[in-house]
C-alpha cells in the first residue's frame, strides 16, 4: 500500500491510496476492482476524515485453487 498526500496550488486536495493486489481466477476483475476502490474510499473517508482523492489498484496477478 502507498500513500500520497494531494496538493494543487498550496490547496490540500485529499490524500491518493494505491494497492497491488492477487485476486482468485474467475472472478470478473473489473466488477470485484470497483467494489474494492469504493468500500476502501469509504473506510478511508471515515477513519481519517480525509477526502480520498484516487484509489488504485493494480492486479499483480492470479491465484489459482
Amino acid at each position: 500500500m502507498h500513500v500520497d498526500h494531494v496538493w494543487e496550488k498550496g490547496e490540500d486536495k485529499g490524500i491518493k491510496v494505491s494497492f497491488e493486489v492477487v485476486l482468485n481466477y474467475g472472478s470478473h476483475i473489473p466488477t470485484m476492482i470497483q467494489g474494492i476502490q469504493k468500500k476502501i474510499k469509504e473506510v478511508v473517508e471515515y477513519m481519517t476524515g480525509m477526502f480520498v482523492h484516487d484509489v488504485d489498484i493494480v492486479v499483480k496477478g492470479l491465484k489459482f485453487k
